[in-house]
């Protein structure tokens, strides 16, 4: 109740948008600029910092940034 209340990302929604489009937790790591061991707290269930929370919201919101950005890079990434 509290993370919706906050607006704050779901380790559900987390897994699922990173599911959609394929990317491993290192992968979102590299590209957002968080620790791999970040990325999997947040999955875990721990809260977002502020910052983080609206960078991942805003990156869930429009998936055309990261599918350019992916295609642009495809041979890095799984």
């Amino acid at each position: 109740m509290y993370r919706n209340d906050m607006g704050l990302i779901s380790p559900k929604d987390l897994k699922k948008y990173r599911s959609k489009v394929g990317i491993s937790q290192r992968d979102l790591a590299e590209i957002t600029g968080l620790s791999p061991n970040t990325i999997a707290l947040y999955e875990a269930g721990e809260f977002p910092a502020v910052a983080n929370n609206r960078m991942l919201k805003s990156l869930f919101s429009n998936d055309d940034v990261l599918k350019e950005y992916l295609i642009e890079n495809g041979n890095q990434y799984s």
